[in-house]
């Protein structure tokens, strides 16, 4: 940032050989308290001016996205949620079936099931 100052602007240039001390020799490194304070006092003022075209600046080349919330309505009352809380409920919702729901799980695990316990299945998902 200190680079950045233009010396051949005439109140920078006043203070040439204090840029050019804070340059070199680790001066930020050594400095205490009253050196950073009268660093502040004498180049502060001057950052104004600081030349923009030294100032680099970093080109990413990103992809812009906007993500829009969508939302969905269900129930005898219409409430109305984003999908993405709606999409928890219903996982959370078919993880609880599957916790009190011994064919569920064999599904899940890919084992198998009899006919007798797909009917039991479709019942006990029902409500039945």
């Amino acid at each position: 940032m200190v680079a950045d100052l233009p010396l051949n602007v005439n109140v920078v240039a006043k203070q040439k050989d204090f840029i050019n001390s804070v340059l070199t020799g680790g001066y930020l490194q050594k400095s205490g308290e009253v050196e950073l304070n009268n660093l502040v006092e004498k180049l502060g003022p001057l950052m104004k001016l600081r030349d923009p075209v030294k100032q680099s600046q970093v080109s990413l080349d990103l992809q812009d996205v906007t993500h829009e919330k969508g939302y969905i309505k269900f129930g005898p009352e219409h409430e109305r949620i984003t999908v993405q809380k709606y999409r928890d409920r219903v996982q959370t919702l078919i993880k609880n079936l599957e916790n009190k729901n011994l064919v569920l799980r064999k599904i899940k695990m890919g084992e198998s099931i009899t006919d007798e316990e797909i009917k039991s299945a479709c019942c006990y998902t029902a409500g039945k």
